[in-house]
Protein backbone atom coordinates (compact mmCIF):
# COMPACT_ATOMS: atom_id res chain seq x y z
CA UNK A 1 0.00 0.00 0.00
CA UNK A 2 1.38 3.17 -1.06
CA UNK A 3 -0.19 6.32 0.01
CA UNK A 4 0.67 9.48 -2.24
CA UNK A 5 -2.71 11.75 -2.54
CA UNK A 6 -4.72 14.12 -0.54
CA UNK A 7 -3.29 14.77 3.19
CA UNK A 8 -1.03 11.81 3.13
CA UNK A 9 0.90 14.08 -0.12
CA UNK A 10 1.17 16.64 2.14
CA UNK A 11 2.61 14.68 4.78
CA UNK A 12 5.07 12.94 2.38
CA UNK A 13 5.93 16.58 1.48
CA UNK A 14 6.57 17.70 5.25
CA UNK A 15 8.63 14.81 5.80
CA UNK A 16 11.26 15.88 2.37
CA UNK A 17 11.26 19.19 3.43
CA UNK A 18 11.59 18.76 7.90
CA UNK A 19 8.47 20.88 8.03
CA UNK A 20 7.37 20.48 11.44
CA UNK A 21 4.81 23.24 11.42
CA UNK A 22 3.29 21.04 8.62
CA UNK A 23 3.31 18.23 10.44
CA UNK A 24 1.63 19.59 13.22
CA UNK A 25 -1.21 20.91 11.24
CA UNK A 26 -1.91 17.70 9.53
CA UNK A 27 -1.84 15.77 13.11
CA UNK A 28 -4.61 18.12 13.95
CA UNK A 29 -6.77 17.71 11.05
CA UNK A 30 -5.96 14.01 11.81
CA UNK A 31 -4.73 12.69 14.79
CA UNK A 32 -4.36 9.25 13.38
CA UNK A 33 -2.65 9.72 10.35
CA UNK A 34 0.29 8.16 11.13
CA UNK A 35 -1.40 5.13 12.16
CA UNK A 36 -1.50 3.36 8.65
CA UNK A 37 2.13 3.12 8.60
CA UNK A 38 2.73 0.79 11.97
CA UNK A 39 0.04 -1.62 10.30
CA UNK A 40 0.47 -1.79 6.49
CA UNK A 41 3.40 -1.91 4.11
CA UNK A 42 4.67 1.08 2.30
CA UNK A 43 7.38 2.07 0.03
CA UNK A 44 8.73 4.16 2.95
CA UNK A 45 7.33 5.76 5.79
CA UNK A 46 7.46 9.60 6.78
CA UNK A 47 10.50 8.86 9.42
CA UNK A 48 12.57 7.04 7.01
CA UNK A 49 12.42 10.25 4.74
CA UNK A 50 12.99 12.91 7.36
CA UNK A 51 16.12 10.73 8.71
CA UNK A 52 17.59 10.37 4.90
CA UNK A 53 17.29 14.03 4.50
CA UNK A 54 18.19 15.32 8.10
CA UNK A 55 15.92 17.02 9.04
CA UNK A 56 16.26 16.41 13.17
CA UNK A 57 13.44 18.29 14.58
CA UNK A 58 10.98 16.52 12.59
CA UNK A 59 12.55 13.21 13.19
CA UNK A 60 12.24 13.58 16.77
CA UNK A 61 8.45 15.06 16.05
CA UNK A 62 7.59 11.72 14.70
CA UNK A 63 9.17 9.54 17.42
CA UNK A 64 7.36 11.55 20.09
CA UNK A 65 4.07 10.66 18.43
CA UNK A 66 4.87 7.27 17.13
CA UNK A 67 7.99 6.01 18.44
CA UNK A 68 7.12 2.22 17.16
CA UNK A 69 7.87 4.04 13.45
CA UNK A 70 11.41 3.42 14.20
CA UNK A 71 11.31 -0.24 13.59
CA UNK A 72 9.00 0.00 10.48
CA UNK A 73 10.83 -1.41 7.11
CA UNK A 74 11.19 0.48 3.82
CA UNK A 75 11.22 -1.30 0.46
CA UNK A 76 14.82 -2.26 0.73
CA UNK A 77 14.11 -3.40 4.49
CA UNK A 78 15.80 -0.33 5.46
CA UNK A 79 14.87 1.14 8.74
CA UNK A 80 15.16 4.73 9.35
CA UNK A 81 18.73 4.17 11.30
CA UNK A 82 19.75 2.37 8.36
CA UNK A 83 19.42 5.80 6.35
CA UNK A 84 20.67 8.38 9.38
CA UNK A 85 23.85 6.01 9.92
CA UNK A 86 24.77 5.78 5.99
CA UNK A 87 24.16 9.28 5.81
CA UNK A 88 26.23 10.36 8.80
CA UNK A 89 23.34 11.93 10.50
CA UNK A 90 24.61 11.47 14.44
CA UNK A 91 22.08 13.45 16.11
CA UNK A 92 19.18 11.54 14.17
CA UNK A 93 20.98 8.38 14.72
CA UNK A 94 20.85 9.44 18.68
CA UNK A 95 17.20 10.42 18.65
CA UNK A 96 16.68 6.77 16.94
CA UNK A 97 18.43 4.67 19.35
CA UNK A 98 16.86 6.24 22.59
CA UNK A 99 13.70 5.02 21.29
CA UNK A 100 14.85 1.34 19.75
CA UNK A 101 18.45 0.68 20.35
CA UNK A 102 17.82 -3.18 19.23
CA UNK A 103 17.53 -1.52 15.32
CA UNK A 104 21.13 -1.80 15.44
CA UNK A 105 20.54 -5.56 14.87
CA UNK A 106 18.07 -4.73 11.89
CA UNK A 107 18.94 -6.26 8.54
CA UNK A 108 18.43 -5.05 4.73
CA UNK A 109 18.07 -6.81 2.43
CA UNK A 110 21.48 -7.11 1.82
CA UNK A 111 22.16 -8.40 5.36
CA UNK A 112 23.71 -5.26 6.47
CA UNK A 113 22.66 -3.72 9.78
CA UNK A 114 23.03 0.28 10.38
CA UNK A 115 27.07 -0.30 11.38
CA UNK A 116 27.84 -2.23 8.29
CA UNK A 117 26.14 1.05 6.41
CA UNK A 118 27.97 3.20 8.30
CA UNK A 119 31.38 1.37 8.16
CA UNK A 120 30.88 1.08 4.68
CA UNK A 121 30.62 5.10 4.02
CA UNK A 122 33.43 5.38 7.10
CA UNK A 123 30.61 7.12 9.34
CA UNK A 124 33.41 7.06 12.18
CA UNK A 125 31.49 9.28 15.14
CA UNK A 126 28.05 7.16 13.78
CA UNK A 127 29.72 4.04 14.12
CA UNK A 128 31.30 4.65 17.09
CA UNK A 129 27.95 5.72 19.18
CA UNK A 130 26.14 2.72 17.83
CA UNK A 131 28.72 0.79 18.96
CA UNK A 132 28.69 2.48 22.60
CA UNK A 133 24.71 1.42 22.17
CA UNK A 134 24.90 -2.26 21.09
CA UNK A 135 28.99 -3.71 20.94
CA UNK A 136 27.40 -7.17 19.71
CA UNK A 137 25.59 -6.06 16.50
CA UNK A 138 29.46 -5.16 15.36
CA UNK A 139 29.91 -9.11 15.41
CA UNK A 140 27.58 -9.86 13.46
CA UNK A 141 28.67 -11.17 9.93
CA UNK A 142 27.02 -10.93 6.76
CA UNK A 143 25.63 -13.45 4.36
CA UNK A 144 29.35 -14.54 2.61
CA UNK A 145 31.13 -14.58 6.43
CA UNK A 146 32.31 -10.79 6.15
CA UNK A 147 33.12 -8.90 9.25
CA UNK A 148 32.51 -5.39 9.55
CA UNK A 149 36.87 -5.44 9.67
CA UNK A 150 36.30 -6.79 6.45
CA UNK A 151 34.17 -4.13 5.27
CA UNK A 152 36.63 -1.10 6.61
CA UNK A 153 39.42 -2.67 4.80
CA UNK A 154 37.43 -3.74 1.91
CA UNK A 155 36.44 0.10 1.53
CA UNK A 156 39.44 1.39 3.06
CA UNK A 157 37.83 3.14 5.47
CA UNK A 158 41.48 3.73 7.92
CA UNK A 159 39.46 5.43 10.74
CA UNK A 160 36.69 3.21 11.32
CA UNK A 161 39.30 0.16 11.54
CA UNK A 162 40.81 1.63 14.17
CA UNK A 163 37.96 2.40 16.07
CA UNK A 164 36.37 -0.82 15.90
CA UNK A 165 39.52 -2.42 16.48
CA UNK A 166 39.87 0.13 19.81
CA UNK A 167 36.29 -1.56 20.54
CA UNK A 168 35.62 -4.74 19.45
CA UNK A 169 38.93 -6.15 18.64
CA UNK A 170 39.05 -9.50 20.60
CA UNK A 171 41.87 -11.63 18.78
CA UNK A 172 39.07 -13.78 17.53
CA UNK A 173 36.85 -11.33 16.32
CA UNK A 174 40.00 -9.93 14.75
CA UNK A 175 41.30 -13.11 12.93
CA UNK A 176 37.89 -13.94 11.86
CA UNK A 177 37.70 -15.34 7.91
CA UNK A 178 35.54 -14.43 4.84
CA UNK A 179 34.16 -16.98 2.81
CA UNK A 180 37.45 -17.44 1.43
CA UNK A 181 39.02 -17.87 4.27
CA UNK A 182 40.54 -14.21 4.25
CA UNK A 183 42.07 -12.17 7.03
CA UNK A 184 41.39 -8.75 6.87
CA UNK A 185 45.16 -9.08 6.47
CA UNK A 186 44.74 -11.09 3.99
CA UNK A 187 42.63 -8.36 1.60
CA UNK A 188 44.58 -5.15 3.21
CA UNK A 189 48.19 -6.87 2.06
CA UNK A 190 46.07 -7.64 -1.71
CA UNK A 191 45.34 -4.67 -1.88
CA UNK A 192 48.56 -2.89 -1.24
CA UNK A 193 46.48 -0.68 1.83
CA UNK A 194 50.17 -0.13 3.83
CA UNK A 195 48.67 2.13 6.37
CA UNK A 196 46.04 -0.52 7.58
CA UNK A 197 48.80 -3.19 7.22
CA UNK A 198 51.21 -1.09 9.38
CA UNK A 199 48.32 -0.55 11.85
CA UNK A 200 47.19 -4.23 12.09
CA UNK A 201 51.06 -5.52 12.17
CA UNK A 202 52.25 -2.82 14.43
CA UNK A 203 49.06 -2.29 16.80
CA UNK A 204 46.84 -5.37 16.99
CA UNK A 205 47.40 -9.21 17.63
CA UNK A 206 46.59 -10.52 14.39
CA UNK A 207 48.05 -13.76 13.34
CA UNK A 208 50.46 -12.93 10.49
CA UNK A 209 50.89 -16.32 9.03
CA UNK A 210 47.24 -17.36 8.57
CA UNK A 211 46.63 -19.60 5.80
CA UNK A 212 43.29 -18.64 3.58
CA UNK A 213 41.12 -21.39 1.86
CA UNK A 214 44.08 -21.39 -0.99
CA UNK A 215 47.13 -22.37 1.75
CA UNK A 216 47.98 -18.46 1.26
CA UNK A 217 49.55 -16.59 3.79
CA UNK A 218 49.97 -12.59 3.34
CA UNK A 219 53.24 -12.83 2.94
CA UNK A 220 52.10 -15.41 0.11
CA UNK A 221 49.62 -12.56 -1.38
CA UNK A 222 52.16 -10.29 -1.44
CA UNK A 223 54.43 -13.02 -3.57
CA UNK A 224 52.16 -13.28 -6.35
CA UNK A 225 50.35 -10.30 -6.41
CA UNK A 226 50.93 -7.52 -8.59
CA UNK A 227 54.16 -5.78 -8.31
CA UNK A 228 53.87 -2.33 -6.72
CA UNK A 229 55.82 0.32 -4.91
CA UNK A 230 54.79 0.04 -1.77
CA UNK A 231 55.26 -4.28 -1.75
CA UNK A 232 58.81 -3.33 -0.22
CA UNK A 233 57.24 -1.70 3.03
CA UNK A 234 54.35 -3.80 3.21
CA UNK A 235 57.27 -6.69 3.21
CA UNK A 236 58.88 -5.07 6.20
CA UNK A 237 56.11 -4.48 7.97
CA UNK A 238 55.06 -8.04 8.04
CA UNK A 239 58.72 -9.25 8.60
CA UNK A 240 58.93 -7.19 11.40
CA UNK A 241 56.67 -9.77 13.25
CA UNK A 242 58.74 -12.52 12.34
CA UNK A 243 57.63 -13.41 9.29
CA UNK A 244 59.61 -15.90 7.21
CA UNK A 245 60.94 -15.02 4.04
CA UNK A 246 61.45 -18.47 2.83
CA UNK A 247 57.37 -19.94 3.37
CA UNK A 248 56.55 -22.84 1.71
CA UNK A 249 52.93 -22.15 -0.13
CA UNK A 250 50.38 -24.39 0.28
CA UNK A 251 48.83 -26.61 2.58
CA UNK A 252 48.00 -30.44 2.81
CA UNK A 253 44.11 -29.99 2.50
CA UNK A 254 45.12 -27.88 -0.97
CA UNK A 255 44.27 -29.39 -4.57
CA UNK A 256 47.34 -27.65 -5.78
CA UNK A 257 50.77 -26.67 -4.98
CA UNK A 258 52.53 -23.66 -5.89
CA UNK A 259 56.65 -23.07 -5.51
CA UNK A 260 57.38 -20.87 -3.30
CA UNK A 261 58.44 -17.15 -4.61
CA UNK A 262 60.30 -16.48 -1.86
CA UNK A 263 61.52 -12.80 -0.86
CA UNK A 264 65.11 -13.10 -0.33
CA UNK A 265 66.94 -10.54 1.37
CA UNK A 266 69.58 -10.36 -1.57
CA UNK A 267 66.75 -9.46 -4.10
CA UNK A 268 65.52 -6.62 -1.29
CA UNK A 269 67.25 -3.65 -3.04
CA UNK A 270 65.45 -0.57 -1.98
CA UNK A 271 66.50 1.59 -5.08
CA UNK A 272 64.92 -1.04 -7.33
CA UNK A 273 61.24 -1.56 -5.92
CA UNK A 274 59.76 -2.86 -9.36
CA UNK A 275 62.14 -6.12 -8.52
CA UNK A 276 60.44 -6.57 -5.40
CA UNK A 277 58.42 -9.38 -6.02
CA UNK A 278 59.78 -11.07 -9.25
CA UNK A 279 60.29 -15.04 -9.19
CA UNK A 280 63.72 -16.07 -10.10
CA UNK A 281 62.00 -16.82 -13.13
CA UNK A 282 60.68 -13.44 -13.01
CA UNK A 283 64.10 -11.50 -12.70
CA UNK A 284 65.80 -14.10 -15.17
CA UNK A 285 63.20 -12.95 -18.02
CA UNK A 286 63.87 -9.00 -16.96
CA UNK A 287 67.35 -8.99 -17.25
CA UNK A 288 67.66 -10.94 -20.44
CA UNK A 289 65.18 -8.24 -21.61
CA UNK A 290 66.86 -5.42 -20.37
CA UNK A 291 70.36 -7.13 -21.43
CA UNK A 292 68.98 -7.03 -24.63
CA UNK A 293 67.49 -3.78 -24.91
CA UNK A 294 70.90 -2.31 -24.13
CA UNK A 295 72.80 -4.25 -26.48
CA UNK A 296 69.95 -3.23 -29.75
CA UNK A 297 71.30 0.91 -28.47
CA UNK A 298 75.19 -0.27 -28.69
CA UNK A 299 74.87 -2.32 -31.66
CA UNK A 300 73.24 0.25 -33.41
CA UNK A 301 75.79 2.72 -32.32
CA UNK A 302 78.52 0.99 -33.51
CA UNK A 303 76.78 0.39 -37.23
CA UNK A 304 76.58 3.87 -37.20
CA UNK A 305 79.66 4.81 -36.93
CA UNK A 306 81.03 2.15 -38.58
CA UNK A 307 79.24 2.62 -42.01
CA UNK A 308 80.32 6.86 -41.50
CA UNK A 309 83.50 5.42 -41.70
CA UNK A 310 83.28 3.07 -44.20
CA UNK A 311 81.72 5.94 -46.79
CA UNK A 312 84.04 8.77 -45.69
CA UNK A 313 87.13 7.43 -44.34
CA UNK A 314 90.11 9.47 -42.66
CA UNK A 315 91.59 12.02 -45.04
CA UNK A 316 88.20 11.90 -47.20
CA UNK A 317 88.40 10.82 -50.89
CA UNK A 318 90.21 12.25 -53.87
CA UNK A 319 87.32 14.69 -55.70
CA UNK A 320 89.24 14.45 -59.27
CA UNK A 321 91.17 12.27 -61.55
CA UNK A 322 94.96 14.12 -61.65
CA UNK A 323 98.31 12.91 -60.71
CA UNK A 324 97.44 9.57 -60.60
CA UNK A 325 94.75 9.51 -58.64
CA UNK A 326 90.73 8.81 -59.21
CA UNK A 327 88.24 10.90 -58.64
CA UNK A 328 85.84 8.69 -55.57
CA UNK A 329 88.96 6.91 -54.14
CA UNK A 330 90.32 7.06 -50.44
CA UNK A 331 92.95 9.56 -49.85
CA UNK A 332 94.46 7.07 -47.64
CA UNK A 333 94.68 4.25 -49.87
CA UNK A 334 97.02 5.90 -51.68
CA UNK A 335 99.06 7.71 -49.06
CA UNK A 336 99.26 4.75 -46.80
CA UNK A 337 97.94 1.30 -48.12
CA UNK A 338 99.20 -0.38 -44.98
CA UNK A 339 97.27 1.71 -42.74
CA UNK A 340 94.12 1.98 -45.01
CA UNK A 341 94.23 -2.27 -45.18
CA UNK A 342 94.40 -1.94 -41.51
CA UNK A 343 91.46 0.88 -40.75
CA UNK A 344 89.42 -1.64 -43.37
CA UNK A 345 89.84 -4.70 -41.61
CA UNK A 346 89.04 -2.89 -38.21
CA UNK A 347 86.25 -1.09 -39.03
CA UNK A 348 84.83 -4.00 -41.54
CA UNK A 349 84.61 -6.01 -37.95
CA UNK A 350 83.01 -3.52 -35.95
CA UNK A 351 80.42 -2.85 -38.86
CA UNK A 352 79.48 -7.03 -39.26
CA UNK A 353 79.52 -7.96 -35.50
CA UNK A 354 77.57 -5.03 -34.43
CA UNK A 355 75.23 -5.48 -37.36
CA UNK A 356 74.99 -9.41 -36.33
CA UNK A 357 74.07 -8.39 -33.05
CA UNK A 358 71.36 -6.25 -34.10
CA UNK A 359 70.17 -8.70 -36.93
CA UNK A 360 70.00 -11.88 -34.43
CA UNK A 361 67.86 -9.58 -31.63
CA UNK A 362 65.22 -8.69 -33.98
CA UNK A 363 65.23 -12.12 -35.53
CA UNK A 364 62.69 -13.52 -33.05
CA UNK A 365 64.55 -16.16 -31.67
CA UNK A 366 63.63 -16.87 -28.27
CA UNK A 367 66.50 -15.78 -26.11
CA UNK A 368 65.55 -16.18 -22.56
CA UNK A 369 69.22 -18.22 -21.63
CA UNK A 370 71.61 -16.15 -20.21
CA UNK A 371 74.39 -17.71 -22.48
CA UNK A 372 73.42 -16.80 -25.40
CA UNK A 373 72.82 -13.06 -23.90
CA UNK A 374 76.31 -13.65 -22.71
CA UNK A 375 77.31 -14.92 -26.47
CA UNK A 376 75.91 -11.60 -28.19
CA UNK A 377 77.86 -9.64 -25.05
CA UNK A 378 81.02 -10.71 -26.40
CA UNK A 379 80.51 -10.47 -29.88
CA UNK A 380 79.41 -6.93 -29.26
CA UNK A 381 82.79 -6.91 -26.87
CA UNK A 382 84.52 -7.45 -30.34
CA UNK A 383 82.68 -4.17 -32.19
CA UNK A 384 83.68 -2.60 -29.54
CA UNK A 385 86.93 -3.53 -29.58
CA UNK A 386 87.54 -3.26 -33.73
CA UNK A 387 85.73 0.40 -33.13
CA UNK A 388 88.41 1.65 -31.11
CA UNK A 389 91.68 -0.04 -32.98
CA UNK A 390 89.36 1.95 -35.89
CA UNK A 391 89.64 4.90 -34.03
CA UNK A 392 93.50 4.79 -32.99
CA UNK A 393 94.60 4.08 -36.87
CA UNK A 394 92.31 7.13 -38.31
CA UNK A 395 93.63 9.30 -35.38
CA UNK A 396 97.24 8.12 -35.86
CA UNK A 397 96.64 8.75 -39.89
CA UNK A 398 95.73 12.49 -39.27
CA UNK A 399 98.55 13.22 -36.88
CA UNK A 400 101.48 11.72 -38.78
CA UNK A 401 103.28 13.50 -41.32
CA UNK A 402 105.37 11.51 -42.02
CA UNK A 403 103.84 8.13 -43.47
CA UNK A 404 105.10 5.72 -41.05
CA UNK A 405 103.95 2.71 -40.00
CA UNK A 406 101.21 3.63 -37.46
CA UNK A 407 102.46 1.29 -34.56
CA UNK A 408 105.92 2.46 -34.63
CA UNK A 409 104.95 6.71 -35.44
CA UNK A 410 105.75 7.81 -31.60
CA UNK A 411 108.33 10.32 -33.20
CA UNK A 412 106.12 13.11 -31.18
CA UNK A 413 104.89 13.44 -28.03
CA UNK A 414 101.44 13.12 -28.87
CA UNK A 415 102.00 9.89 -30.79
CA UNK A 416 103.42 8.32 -27.13
CA UNK A 417 100.49 9.72 -25.30
CA UNK A 418 98.48 7.97 -28.13
CA UNK A 419 100.16 4.98 -28.33
CA UNK A 420 100.15 4.40 -23.63
CA UNK A 421 96.22 5.03 -24.17
CA UNK A 422 95.24 2.85 -26.77
CA UNK A 423 97.67 0.31 -25.12
CA UNK A 424 95.87 0.52 -22.04
CA UNK A 425 92.55 0.24 -23.84
CA UNK A 426 93.75 -2.82 -25.22
CA UNK A 427 95.28 -4.11 -21.59
CA UNK A 428 91.59 -3.80 -20.35
CA UNK A 429 89.78 -5.18 -23.20
CA UNK A 430 91.45 -8.17 -22.74
CA UNK A 431 91.34 -8.61 -18.59
CA UNK A 432 87.58 -8.06 -19.07
CA UNK A 433 87.52 -10.75 -21.62
CA UNK A 434 89.95 -13.25 -19.24
CA UNK A 435 87.38 -12.48 -16.08
CA UNK A 436 84.09 -12.46 -18.03
CA UNK A 437 85.15 -16.26 -19.77
CA UNK A 438 86.00 -17.18 -16.81
CA UNK A 439 82.90 -16.14 -15.33
CA UNK A 440 80.71 -17.68 -18.25
CA UNK A 441 83.00 -21.26 -17.82
CA UNK A 442 81.74 -20.84 -14.26
CA UNK A 443 77.91 -20.51 -15.18
CA UNK A 444 78.13 -23.40 -17.57
CA UNK A 445 79.93 -25.99 -14.92
CA UNK A 446 77.66 -24.87 -12.18
CA UNK A 447 74.42 -25.81 -14.82
CA UNK A 448 75.88 -29.52 -14.55
CA UNK A 449 74.23 -30.77 -11.37
CA UNK A 450 75.78 -33.90 -10.05
CA UNK A 451 74.03 -37.60 -9.39
CA UNK A 452 73.52 -36.48 -6.07
CA UNK A 453 71.94 -32.87 -6.96
CA UNK A 454 69.48 -34.39 -9.44
CA UNK A 455 68.71 -37.24 -6.56
CA UNK A 456 68.14 -33.90 -3.77
CA UNK A 457 66.15 -32.19 -6.72
CA UNK A 458 63.71 -35.03 -7.07
CA UNK A 459 63.41 -35.72 -3.38
CA UNK A 460 62.66 -31.83 -3.52
CA UNK A 461 59.57 -31.81 -5.69
CA UNK A 462 58.32 -34.70 -4.63
CA UNK A 463 58.07 -32.98 -1.12
CA UNK A 464 56.55 -30.22 -2.36
CA UNK A 465 53.84 -32.19 -4.28
CA UNK A 466 52.52 -34.23 -1.10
Amino acid sequence: MEIKQGKDQRLFDAAKEGNVASLNRLIQEDPLILDPYTIYTFHETPLHLASMFGHLDFVKSILALKPELAKELDSRSLTPLHLASAKGYIEIVKSLLQVNKNMCFALDQNGMNPLHLAATKGRVNVLRKLVEAEPEAARVKLDEGDTILHICVENNKMEALEMLVQRVGDKEFLNSFDAHGNTILHLAVANKQLEIVRFLVGNTNIEVTTQNSLGLTPIDILSHSRRHVKDMSIFESLQSRGVENNQVIGSHNSQFSIKSTSLRKKDMNPGIPSELMLSDKEIKREWVKRKKESLMVVASLIATMGFQAGIYPPGGVWQEDNDGHTAGLSVLKDKNKDSYMIFLISNTIGFTSSVSVIFMSISGLPFRNKLIMWLLMMILWVAITATGFTYMVALFFSTSNKGKDILNDTDTKGGDILFYAVTAWMGLMVLLFVAHTIRLIYIIMSRRPTVGNKNKKMSDHRVIQV
